[in-house]
């Protein structure tokens, strides 16, 4: 997990490295965070931090494993704390 890059003028903060958006490692610099997972564990990486993954640590575990990410886009449905607030006082 890496820093969020730079922002630049025309991209989209949170969509660098989608939709066609070319993006470069090396200006990354040193990841934040570099761990192992183990079976079971997960990991939350916040929106706009870049993360690369891999599976391929057979000195770790020899099992298959599943890489999976999970978006809920709260802009789209307009989720909010203030709405879960509202929702919760009704």
């Amino acid at each position: 997990v890496y820093a969020p890059p730079a922002i630049e003028k025309g991209l989209d903060p949170l969509r660098r490295g989608k939709d066609g958006d070319e993006f470069l490692w090396d200006v990354l610099g040193d990841p934040l965070l570099d761990v192992t997972l183990m079976p079971g564990d997960g990991l939350y990486v916040p929106l706009g931090f870049p993360h690369a993954t891999t599976t391929a640590f057979e000195d770790v575990s020899p099992e298959p494993s599943v890489h999976v990410t999970l978006n809920v886009d709260s802009l789209i449905w307009g989720l909010s704390y203030r709405l879960l607030w509202a929702a919760a006082v009704r």
